[in-house]
C-alpha cells in the first residue's frame, strides 16, 4: 500500500521537495502519516491542498484506517522540519 500511495502522490503533485510516508500501524498498512512539501502548494489554502491529495488517493484512503496528512510549502517546511526529520 505504501508504494502505491507514494507513486500516486509523486505522479499527481509536481515539484515535490520533500516526501515522507510512514506506516504507523505496526505493519498492517492501515495507518499512515504523510508529509508532502511542494512549490505547487504556494498560494493554495491548506484545505485545498489536502483535498487535492485526497482526490489523488481516493481509492487508497477508502482502504485504510487513518491517514494523517501534512501539506506544506518549502518555506513552511523550513520552520517545521526539525520536528519531523529523523
Amino acid at each position: 500500500m505504501a508504494d502505491r500511495i507514494e507513486t500516486k502522490i509523486r505522479e499527481g503533485i509536481s515539484d515535490i521537495e520533500y516526501f515522507s510516508l510512514k506506516d504507523q500501524s505496526d505493519g498492517c498498512g492501515a495507518k499512515f502519516i504523510c508529509i508532502i512539501v511542494s512549490k505547487e502548494f504556494e498560494d493554495v489554502k491548506l484545505l485545498d491542498r489536502q483535498r487535492r491529495v485526497n482526490e489523488i488517493l481516493s481509492k487508497e484512503i477508502a482502504e485504510i484506517h487513518a491517514f494523517e496528512l501534512k501539506t506544506w510549502t518549502p518555506k513552511q517546511w523550513e520552520s517545521k522540519k526539525s520536528e519531523y526529520e529523523n
